[in-house]
């Protein structure tokens, strides 16, 4: 085109001297040498990014299954739990809000971590329509009560005096 030699972006690189490149002419030893050395190195490079591109796989995996293991329940049927309030987050001004509701007992466990649950503090306690997932349930602890602090006479006279 133009009365040259078209010529790529590579053969300017490694042989600036020569402007117009003929296709009659071998190439140059050193241009093989190096066209040799680049697709060796290249297919290193690229064995070495697999190797490491299966073992992030296998560390991701790893993490993945211990994360989402619901092989085994962590609640059981009759377990008290508390459900996440989740319009508490797409409502504005709801800050004081309770983030949790319940407590509520566990009726049934369905697959793929889902649970029926059960209200427990009304005088008529009813069956909830909707599934829950795990992820929106954490365990329900009772508050044990404990016997009011008494003072002893002791206590009372260093305050007092």
């Amino acid at each position: 085109m133009y009365g040259r030699q078209a010529r790529l972006p590579i053969e300017m690189v490694l042989n600036p001297q020569n402007k117009d490149c003929e296709p009659d002419e071998p190439p140059s030893p050193k241009l093989s040498d190096q066209l040799d050395d680049w697709t060796s190195q290249m297919i290193r490079i690229r064995q070495n990014a697999l190797k490491n591109i299966e073992a992030a796989q296998q560390k991701q995996k790893k993490t993945y299954d211990a994360k989402h293991s619901l092989d085994k329940p962590k609640y059981k049927v009759g377990a008290m739990v508390l459900l996440k309030n989740s319009k508490k987050l797409s409502k504005k001004g709801s800050k004081m809000e309770q983030n949790w509701k319940g407590p509520y007992q566990i009726n049934e466990v369905k697959t793929k971590g889902t649970f029926r649950l059960c209200e427990v503090d009304k005088k008529n306690p009813r069956v909830l329509k909707q599934l829950v997932n795990i992820t929106r349930l954490k365990l329900f602890h009772t508050q044990e009560k404990s016997p009011p602090y008494q003072n002893t006479q002791d206590e009372c006279r260093g305050i007092s005096s």
